[in-house]
């Protein structure tokens, strides 16, 4: 998969997993997670990435894969469905697309 076109997978995935999480995707019931602090405060869901990053880690430091998946998005939001028409030329390169959306 080239680089624009992973990019243009991930932004779709997350749009789905917001659909989810907000729940306008049913996905069977989803149980809130039961808070184990005495405190009372609940856990803080994952953020997208975040999930991403422990899915597909392969035992790189998660912070570094959150910030190539969180890089990744952008690229994508940015290019808008522009990014589909550089998958396979030139400009299918993460500095050239970086390049492309640079003010």
């Amino acid at each position: 998969m080239s680089p624009a076109e992973e990019a243009a997978h991930i932004a779709r995935r997350k749009v789905i997993w917001e659909d989810i999480r907000s729940g306008r995707i049913q996905s069977g019931e989803i149980l809130p997670i039961e808070s184990k602090r005495e405190d009372g405060r609940g856990h803080r869901q994952k953020e997208f990435a975040a999930e991403v990053a422990a899915v597909v880690g392969n035992g790189r430091n998660p912070e570094s894969v959150k910030r190539d998946v969180n890089l990744k998005i952008a690229r994508a939001e940015n290019l808008g469905p522009d990014i589909n028409r550089i998958v396979g030329t030139s400009l299918d390169k993460g500095v050239e697309m970086d390049a492309l959306i640079a003010p």
